[in-house]
């Protein structure tokens, strides 16, 4: 089954978003918003060389999803150097993002699909199916939300016709910090806290930024990771 119905030929979020051309005097108004060194992580979208992959990106968000250990202690401890800047990396990539919407409707955690497509839902048998999962083996609101929006960030990815702004992924560092070591939640003074290591959510704007916080790569994340722990491994 398709997971979303098309909302119609070409449509185009870029244009959509015309305000990015002229009207807007920030990171992703000014220039490239991203380092020229830095991969975006979703070139290999619905089309690949003209033809249509046989796993959805939707699929395969789901299947990331439900193979992450979401109650890891031993996880979150070893890979606190790593995780801490992941979470850095999507607080600057969903600034981006937020930009692009006139700031955001909610503040880390946002349906950005959502916001820059509202028609473009995800599959309801693939709704149900998270709702499930959820309920079963994630503990926190905001990472539940989080889980809704990139599993609707990757059906708007799938939905034919559709382009966006040349802006990186903005839920890939967080399905990666969830991989290293499962779910973290904001405290109340609002940081997301990694063994030693604090991350201060700040205002959204105070998060832009046009150059990386990472590179999404396992060498440079493990390498994180051991320098953080005084090199053992």
């Amino acid at each position: 089954m398709s997971p979303a119905s098309p909302p119609g030929p070409g449509v185009d979020l870029v244009r959509l978003r015309a305000h990015l051309d002229g009207s807007r005097t920030g990171v992703a108004a000014g220039r490239r918003p991203h380092h020229a060194s830095e991969k975006i992580d979703w070139p290999n979208q619905f089309w690949n060389g003209g033809m249509r992959m046989s796993k959805s990106l939707t699929d395969a968000m789901m299947e990331r999803l439900m193979g992450i250990k979401w109650t890891n202690q031993a996880g979150y401890n070893a890979h606190a150097g790593s995780r801490s800047r992941l979470m850095v990396e999507y607080l600057r990539r969903a600034s981006l993002w937020a930009e692009v919407l006139g700031g955001p409707p909610k503040w880390p955690i946002f349906d950005i699909a959502g916001a820059l497509a509202p028609e473009i839902q995800v599959d309801p048998e693939v709704a149900e199916r998270l709702e499930e999962f959820l309920v079963a083996h994630v503990g926190g609101i905001s990472t539940e939300n989080a889980c809704r929006a990139a599993v609707r960030w990757a059906t708007l990815q799938d939905t034919p016709g559709v382009r966006l702004p040349d802006l990186p992924d903005p839920f890939e560092p967080l399905i990666i910090l969830y991989e290293r070591g499962g779910e973290v939640i904001a405290d109340e003074s609002w940081a997301f806290t990694f063994a030693a290591v604090r991350v201060q959510i700040k205002p959204w704007r105070e998060h832009l930024s046009a150059e990386p916080a990472v590179a999404l790569d396992p060498a440079t994340l493990d390498a994180l990771d051991a320098a953080a722990s005084g090199g053992r491994a």
